[in-house]
């Protein structure tokens, strides 16, 4: 499957759709599932990935082609993992502290990083913080790109991606030192 029969990369200049919604889910699910896996809780990964699905069948005949379909599909995505972690804001806050006591019981003080507990503590920096800094770190945008999916000026980006680095690194640097 091309990705470029559903529409073009980021940053083309004519955004356009011309295939079927299953050749769309099929070009874009890795991304989504790829986004949304840094963004919400992994239990409720294959729900919000369904979700982002259902909203973007929904508003497919609406789409405006002011941006370009990967641009919206970010957007959608991104609109749905907020939704989700409002959802399970409270919920994850328990669960989080007691696999926290529970892991420094077994292991005392010598602890190792896993992933988890890296994503433990993007989930302890706020949404916006953590959106940018999964967009730029993890998923390898540019600040523009970044710009223009969440719909904020540059300087906005660059703040929130500054000031997610210092929290992360001040939590970090409060669990491991």
């Amino acid at each position: 499957m091309n990705p470029d029969n559903i529409g073009p990369e980021v940053g083309a200049d004519m955004p356009s759709f011309s295939g079927s919604f299953s050749d769309l889910y099929s070009a874009y699910a890795p991304m989504v599932r790829r986004v949304l896996a840094r963004m919400v809780h992994p239990d409720d990964i294959d729900d919000a990935v369904q979700e982002t699905f259902i909203k973007i069948h929904g508003a497919l005949d609406s789409f405006a082609q002011k941006s370009n379909i990967q641009t919206w599909i970010y957007r959608i995505a991104l609109n749905c993992a907020k939704d989700f972690q409002r959802k399970t804001y409270s919920l994850r806050r328990i669960k989080e502290a007691f696999v926290r006591q529970k892991h420094e019981l077994l292991e005392g003080s010598h602890k190792t990083v896993s992933r988890s507990e890296i994503e433990m503590f993007l989930e302890r920096i706020s949404f916006n913080h953590r959106k940018v800094m999964v967009l730029f770190f993890l998923e390898e945008l540019s600040l523009n790109e970044i710009a223009e999916i969440e719909k904020i000026p540059l300087g906005t980006v660059k703040t929130r991606l500054f000031h997610g680095k210092k929290k992360f690194a001040k939590l970090w640097r409060e669990d491991y030192d």
